[in-house]
């Protein structure tokens, strides 16, 4: 967890930088000192508030951060191989053996 919140600091840092910002204007923007801007590009004292304020400021949208922060669903990955063994078993590839969410080659 503490290494997505530094990847959120380190995104909002570089999006200050390449707008031409220092901490303290980004701080006037959002309305926190330039030590709490630090802080935040640290991953350090994160909150949805804060950042939303930050993003805000930047002209950032919060889905642009999350997006990739995302978990891979199993019950999709389970969809997928089922499709990949119903192809296989329609147009009789023996080279793949898939079961129960695996797939391995005899």
């Amino acid at each position: 967890m503490t290494n997505r919140l530094e990847n959120i600091g380190l995104m909002i840092r570089n999006e200050r930088l390449r707008k031409g910002l220092t901490q303290e204007e980004l701080g006037e923007r959002v309305g926190v000192g330039k030590a709490q801007i630090s802080k935040i590009e640290r991953g350090k004292g994160l909150t949805i508030k804060t950042v939303t304020k930050v993003l805000d400021a930047l002209g950032m949208s919060a889905s642009v951060v999350l997006k990739g922060e995302q978990e891979i669903d199993k019950n999709v990955i389970a969809y997928i191989v089922a499709a990949i063994s119903e192809f296989a078993e329609i147009h009789h590839l023996s080279d793949f053996y898939f079961h129960k969410g695996s797939c391995s080659q005899l």
